[in-house]
């Protein structure tokens, strides 16, 4: 059985494709796995990762068609898919035109939406849009990134969402935050997880706030079975 991992947000800045490469280093010594970035005008994922595959959600007759690869993928592999901001109406169109709950039930693929906020109006608000268009067919992970807010009482105060989350048993996830200095300095010199690991630059210390951030995130992912692999073991 596969999966598909969406990694959304709407929203541009609130650190999807960050989420995005967390999970991919998670999941670097497990089962096997496929990067999709199919954010066009700033491939992030693909910028960091040699391996991933640019793959766009379009609504354009010449190129509907394209996205379709990305549910083939995860009949056989995970799949994580970094979206880019605004992609809703675009996915949300693949999803109904091409029957994808139809065939993920028939092919045993998982899927999931991984909504990424940064705790501001905007973003939560779009993160309901989200909930009440697929209306619990597309199950969602709610990500509160610590690194872009340390506050939170607003998101908490927000009935509507605490609402929704109850209703469809919406896991919430707190991801976070990496020193400034270290994730600006790993982001500019292009590094994954691993090269920042082994990075001499860092210094020791730097080295070991980096892996000890790696093996939070990785329990963190991990702990709730999202991947189906709540036993993967980290081995930094």
């Amino acid at each position: 059985m596969g999966s598909l991992h969406l990694v959304g947000g709407e929203k541009g800045g609130v650190g999807k494709s960050w989420l995005a490469r967390l999970m991919a280093h998670t999941l670097s010594d497990g089962p096997e796995f496929v990067l999709i970035d199919s954010d066009q005008s700033n491939p992030t994922l693909a910028n960091f990762y040699q391996s991933a595959i640019q793959i766009p959600f379009s609504d354009h007759p010449k190129h509907e068609d394209l996205s379709d690869e990305v549910f083939d993928y995860a009949i056989e592999s995970n799949v994580i898919v970094n979206l880019p901001a605004g992609a809703h109406a675009l996915v949300s169109r693949w999803i109904a035109g091409k029957s994808v709950f139809r065939q993920s039930e028939r092919r045993a693929v998982a899927l999931k939406h991984w909504f990424v906020t940064d705790g501001e109006d905007d973003s939560l608000s779009l993160f309901a849009r989200s909930v009440n268009h697929y209306d619990g067919k597309l199950p969602h992970v709610l990500v509160l990134n610590q690194g872009r807010c340390d506050d939170w009482n607003y998101f908490n105060e927000r009935t509507d969402i605490q609402e929704l989350i109850e209703l469809y048993s919406i896991p919430v996830v707190e991801l976070p935050k990496l020193g400034d200095y270290r994730r600006i300095k790993l982001n500019a010199q292009r590094f994954t997880f691993q090269e920042a690991m082994e990075f001499k630059g860092f210094g020791v210390l730097g080295q070991a706030q980096i892996e000890q951030y790696l093996e939070e995130v990785h329990q963190i992912l991990t702990e709730g079975g999202f991947f189906g692999v709540a036993d993967l073991r980290y081995d930094g």
